[in-house]
């Protein structure tokens, strides 16, 4: 009679499973409160509502082409930062009017070299996410990965300056 009531309980544990489950919940929680409570907690099961889907999220993927907005769009140039062409002085890449000389400079000059540095920069995060490595020397991407060094090393090499890219 002793081993009996502890089964009993835990028996209720997993038909507040089953029941949990059918109705979208957590079984972890449900197998717990049905232990800890018995038949009130496969009670309290039972007496819950079903977990509804959100209609506001999908539940498969979007294609990017559905966006209205390519990753160029999206790429921030807030660190990037230009000489001036009257005074020199450094300026922020997107800046129409120079902070030093107050000299306004072409906004479609400025808007196509926007437009310009955008399209590298998207260029070189979808060469990065491919896997492929830039030599900072040269600038060209080509860098095998791993190659035996002249010293007799391992390690990245830029087939174009014929030497070890630095790390």
């Amino acid at each position: 009679m002793m081993i009996l009531f502890p089964l009993i309980w835990i028996l209720f544990g997993f038909a507040s499973i089953i029941v949990a489950s059918q109705k979208g919940r957590s079984g972890c929680a449900w197998f717990a409160t049905g232990v800890l409570l018995g038949p009130f907690g496969l009670l309290f099961v039972l007496l819950a509502d079903p977990v509804k889907p959100n209609p506001d999220i999908s539940q498969s993927p979007v294609p990017l082409s559905h966006f209205p907005f390519s990753l160029a769009d999206t790429i921030s140039l807030d660190h990037e930062t230009k000489k001036c062409p009257h005074c020199a002085e450094t300026i922020k890449f997107e800046a129409i009017k120079c902070r030093y000389c107050l000299e306004t400079l072409n906004p479609e000059t400025v808007a196509s070299e926007v437009a310009a540095r955008r399209a590298e920069l998207e260029e070189d995060y979808r060469r990065l996410s491919e896997g492929k490595l830039r030599c900072p020397i040269c600038g060209l991407w080509d860098v095998l990965p791993y190659a035996v060094l002249p010293d007799g090393g391992h390690g990245p090499w830029c087939p174009h300056c014929k030497k070890p890219v630095p790390k």
